[in-house]
């Protein structure tokens, strides 16, 4: 299938009034729908059925059917909020359309937080260039995956399944993108990070951080029925996290205690010390497990998985605030 690698193109993400049809052009992306990204892959996806005879006669032979065109879409994003608190970046879209609900307090933070499967799933149809062709992704769903590493940039992953629609010819200065509401990204650090604890207040436990990852990996569905439009789907989702810290001494954080008692813990990571440009991590439920050990710089750290649990009935298992 094809498939476009090395694209330095910019991501266009935009959200119609109405879920588009297969193969529709759908929403028209404006030059501020531009989303600052890196790592842009894509390949085009199909299904393809033979007709298959044992007598073949002349002018019957067909060739195959196809079904389930689309676009797999592949890129990353710096973790950065908007520069101002209480305003969203445009790459809300892009965590809408993974499965999260957006709540704005004016002046003050933008919270995200999972949504209920059974409710109606926000989308984003997706615009990139590519030897001056315009391709699109429409009524795209996805996955995210938010990870950093000392000394290095706090970073989405995204990867979406989308409709595919047919390229169109474009000119360099049609596609020319604005970046607004979006701040370049921090590294992390002790002093770009000055918050990791694990539990909550009074007895949160400070550690140093090395690495993490949380991966919100959510199962598609674009089965293409009879008598139903097709869509992509979120039909089902795990929330699942690593973290590599300094070892610390158990009078300070004793994490065997912790993991032989399956303890209920939370985690907290504040990423950026301006309003406008802080990000919060919250896993509000988990338990932790030691997976070994590792050497960095010649200190000793440990490595855990996390394993986050939400509230009967509720869908907290993640949570992410800016501000």
């Amino acid at each position: 299938m094809p498939q476009l690698s090395g694209m330095k193109s910019p991501v266009w993400a935009k959200k119609g009034s109405t879920y588009p049809e297969p193969g529709q052009a759908g929403s028209e992306p404006a030059p501020s729908d531009a989303i600052i990204s890196y790592g842009l892959e894509a390949s085009e996806q199909v299904e393809e059925v033979a007709t298959e005879r044992d007598d073949t006669q002349a002018g019957m032979i067909e060739g195959p059917q196809y079904f389930n065109r689309r676009w797999e879409t592949q890129f990353s994003t710096y973790e950065a909020a908007s520069g101002t608190a209480g305003t969203a970046s445009p790459q809300n879209k892009l965590l809408r359309a993974c499965g999260f609900a957006e709540t704005i307090q004016a002046s003050n933070s933008v919270t995200y937080s999972l949504t209920d499967l059974q409710a109606e799933q926000d989308w984003v149809d997706l615009s990139f260039v590519h030897a001056l062709q315009l391709h699109k992704s429409t009524g795209c769903r996805g996955s995210v995956t938010f990870a950093g590493e000392a000394g290095g940039f706090i970073t989405r992953a995204f990867n979406f399944t989308g409709l595919f629609a047919v390229p169109t010819q474009v000119s360099l200065p049609q596609t020319a993108p604005t970046f607004t509401n979006q701040t370049s990204g921090l590294i992390l650090s002790g002093g770009n990070t000055p918050t990791v604890e694990i539990g909550t207040s009074p007895t949160a436990i400070p550690v140093c951080l090395q690495s993490f990852s949380i991966q919100l990996e959510n199962t598609l569905d674009i089965s293409d029925r009879g008598s139903c439009k097709q869509q992509v789907q979120i039909t089902n989702r795990a929330v699942t996290a690593e973290m590599v810290i300094k070892t610390p001494l158990l009078a300070e954080f004793n994490y065997w205690d912790h993991y032989i008692n399956r303890t209920v813990d939370s985690l907290k990571i504040v990423h950026g010390t301006v309003a406008g440009r802080i990000t919060e991590f919250q896993l509000p439920k988990m338990r932790l497990r030691q997976t070994g050990n590792t050497d960095v710089g010649g200190i000793q750290h440990t490595q855990f998985t996390l394993y986050p649990e939400r509230d009967a009935g509720a869908n907290n298992s993640l949570v992410i605030v800016q501000r």
